[in-house]
């Protein structure tokens, strides 16, 4: 990967890579385990969409840059919240001690499909590269692709009151929604029967055991 001319913006992607690797460690990576390589993360495609728009679009990320100069942060991977073209998540969380609110940006990781047409490289064509098999030039591919987005947390709480508290909310919020109220009614009545038969079956069971001694 070539350095970024923007000091900043290079010392985040380094430090993003290194979370990168330490997740791929903790999913317990082995060269020689090929049951865990396809829940590894690619960490080239991850990062090099993330790199250009460093590299091309550097007015953009003004703020961000602003935010990575002045205050300290952390980086977290997780799961992504797309299960078709998300890979994971980047969070990146601050704390600004002048406006004493946590923020953080989130680099959601995806897949971008481009149906450019079948592939048909072959090994005379310019460009092909055989580990490839392909010459890389207007086949399909799905290509690195990122959304980021900064938010603030503006509070965080929990209900006040012990649980019989919330059991009259939850009386009262059925009553205004009768759609809503039959359908935990069915899933409730569903969920007992599962329960009693279950409970029978094993009854049952010890019981034929006990017959049988």
């Amino acid at each position: 990967m070539k350095k970024l001319k923007n000091k900043t913006l290079q010392a985040f992607l380094d430090n993003l890579v290194e979370a990168l690797k330490d997740e791929n460690e903790n999913m317990g990576w082995d060269n020689k385990n090929e049951e865990n390589k396809e829940s590894i993360f690619d960490i080239p495609f991850l990062v090099s969409s993330l790199w250009q728009a460093f590299r091309e679009k550097l007015d953009t990320y003004t703020d961000f840059i602003k935010c990575l100069n002045h205050t300290f942060y952390q980086i977290h991977i997780v799961q992504s919240d797309d299960n078709y073209y998300g890979i994971c998540k980047a969070i990146v969380t601050f704390y600004d001690s002048k406006e004493t609110k946590d923020f953080q940006y989130e680099i959601d990781f995806l897949y971008n499909q481009r149906d450019w047409g079948y592939c048909q490289c072959t090994p005379d064509m310019k460009d092909y590269r055989e580990d490839k098999h392909c010459c890389g030039h207007g086949c399909d591919w799905w290509a690195p692709s990122f959304e980021i987005r900064k938010s603030y947390r503006i509070n965080i709480q929990s209900w006040d009151g012990d649980e019989h508290d919330y059991w009259d909310f939850e009386d009262e919020f059925y009553l205004s929604d009768k759609e809503l109220a039959e359908k935990k009614e069915n899933e409730d009545r569903e969920r007992e029967i599962w329960e009693l038969k279950s409970r029978i079956e094993a009854d049952q069971k010890r019981l034929a055991e006990l017959e049988n001694k």
